[in-house]
């Protein structure tokens, strides 16, 4: 009668295996968990794109008028805060949510939006997500291609925050996007013959990663 011995593992044999899974696990994880804020990003861009684009059609059909030809909001002056006001309690008809001012914007190079946006008026919508609504209307500077007609725009008059001022980083390019009204409709920023065409690098002020995330579907300009 043959006897079998039951063969343990060493401690030294644990060991070097539980070394190999921590090491393996240092290297996916980071790598899972990037792609997972990748994809939640690329998301919630396309799901504010979506939003704004319905509310623009919806105000259009409502009062008659476009957003960019409203009373009061179409002053040709550039930076008009009042017309800032107008538009974000127009929109706050159509997507709802609570009226603030919003907080300090970065550029994607870590230095502070030109002037900085801390006055805004603003909305938090109930997703999440903070909406600062400008009025950069400079007819001779804001020159976008919609495909359609030439559109005196007004650059970056909407900016999406995808997670809320009130959550880090609040960046251009990471969780900061800026969106465009034309005549005819909501642009994002970035779009090849507008303003912020080529911003979108780790150098650049990343204005224009609107555009790029919604067309390459990544954010690969993040990587060095």
């Amino acid at each position: 009668m043959k006897i079998f011995k039951n063969k343990a593992f060493t401690l030294a044999e644990v060991l070097i295996t539980l070394g190999i899974i921590g090491v393996v696990a240092a290297i996916t994880i980071p790598t899972m968990i990037s792609k997972y804020r990748e994809k939640a990003t690329i998301t919630r861009v396309q799901k504010a794109y979506s939003l704004l684009s319905l509310a623009f059609r919806q105000i259009t059909e409502e009062y008659g008028v476009t957003p960019t030809n409203y009373p009061g909001i179409e002053d040709s002056n550039a930076n008009c805060h009042a017309c800032a006001g107008i538009k974000r309690d127009l929109y706050k008809s159509q997507l709802g949510g609570h009226s603030r001012t919003n907080g300090y914007i970065y550029y994607l190079n870590g230095s502070v939006w030109f002037r900085p946006v801390s006055n805004l008026p603003s909305l938090d919508l109930n997703n999440g997500m903070t909406i600062p609504f400008g009025h950069d209307r400079n007819c001779g500077g804001y020159w976008l291609q919609t495909g359609k007609l030439t559109a005196c725009g007004m650059g970056s008059d909407i900016i999406v925050d995808i997670n809320g001022a009130n959550n880090g980083p609040n960046t251009l390019g990471k969780d900061v996007f800026g969106f465009t009204t034309a005549l005819d409709g909501i642009y994002p920023d970035g779009l090849k013959g507008g303003y912020a065409y080529g911003t979108c690098t780790l150098e650049g002020t990343g204005r224009g990663c609107a555009a790029y995330i919604l067309s390459e579907k990544n954010q690969k300009y993040l990587k060095k």
